[in-house]
């Protein structure tokens, strides 16, 4: 059970805690990262540039020269559908450059998906990876690009957007707090 393992044991790569693990049997449930779809057709890129931006006090994929102290995150339920979104700043362990990042929190996603434009702005251009490792709070985390395409070969329902999986959630021992009065989230790590 997941909540009896240490913050270490939830931290450690997959193929560390499960060494035996024949890659041509997938766990139960296993979904692909990219096969991983969602219907999302209430937030869209211009969201994060404009209301959702506005909303958290700011400028969607800044970059940001100082460092941040991001134990505890604020958000807001966005839309209809009151989507929670955050901004964490984050990095790529590659480049160094520090920008803000907003992502939809998906506890049913397996991955952090991080969108094209955001892999831009953190310094991919030539070649952009499918996986890469994505710096929050001086920690690697696993990150995958958001699918262009859904599994149905459609334009990918997310494909302009980053979400947090609970992957993500796990490892970082995040707290999430959803309040549906004051339309606001807060995430607390440890």
């Amino acid at each position: 059970m997941l909540t009896n393992l240490t913050t270490e044991e939830r931290t450690r790569p997959f193929k560390e805690q499960f060494p035996d693990f024949d890659n041509t049997m997938e766990p139960r449930g296993y979904i692909p990262p990219s096969q991983y779809d969602v219907l999302l057709s209430d937030v869209k890129h211009n969201d994060l540039v404009g209301p959702i931006s506005q909303r958290l006090g700011i400028k969607y994929l800044e970059q940001r020269p100082d460092s941040v102290s991001q134990d505890i995150v604020e958000g807001v339920l966005f839309g209809t559908n009151c989507r929670p979104m955050v901004n964490l700043v984050v990095s790529s362990k590659r480049f160094k450059k520090q920008v803000n990042i907003i992502f939809l929190v998906d506890t049913g996603s397996p991955c952090l998906y991080v969108c094209q434009n955001a892999m831009e702005s953190l310094g991919f251009s030539d070649s952009i990876p499918e996986t890469f490792d994505l710096m929050f709070r001086g920690k690697a985390h696993e990150a995958v690009l958001s699918p262009m395409k859904s599994p149905d070969g459609e334009e990918g329902h997310y494909h302009d957007i980053n979400l947090i999986g609970a992957t993500f959630l796990s490892k970082t021992c995040a707290k999430l707090d959803i309040d549906y009065g004051s339309n606001s989230v807060k995430m607390a790590f440890e």
